[in-house]
């Protein structure tokens, strides 16, 4: 059964796409804002979905694409630092702090897969 973590995790991947989605489509005032706001947020999905530890107990323990714990960690801040970033870059900083503060209380309670990451090769 999936954790209170768990599901915390999972929205703020959401709140995080659609942030990203929201930047990119604030991008360009042409028909390219589209494209940036579907673009942008498919691509990290992608490498969220592709770049993974192989046995990571938060997922399904299967990656596409066998990635040290070091550089998921990173993937990681890049995805939801750049979430962060794109509330503020929309005028919305309650929206940036709030989802800043979430992370924060999300990786402090899952301090063990944490530990993990950075012990996986």
């Amino acid at each position: 059964m999936p954790s209170i973590n768990s599901l915390l995790r999972f929205l703020l991947e959401i709140w995080a796409l659609i942030a990203l989605g929201q930047w990119g489509y604030s991008l360009s005032d042409t028909f390219t804002k589209y494209l940036y706001a579907i673009g942008i947020p498919l691509f990290f999905a992608i490498c969220w979905g592709v770049f993974a530890v192989q046995g990571d107990p938060s997922r399904s323990g299967q990656t596409v694409i066998s990635t040290p714990g070091w550089i998921r960690l990173i993937l990681e801040c890049v995805f939801f630092g750049l979430a962060v970033f794109s509330w503020y870059q929309l005028d919305k900083p309650q929206g940036a702090g709030l989802i800043f503060i979430l992370i924060v209380i999300h990786y402090a309670i899952d301090y063990k897969r944490v530990h993990w990451l950075l012990n996986q090769g």
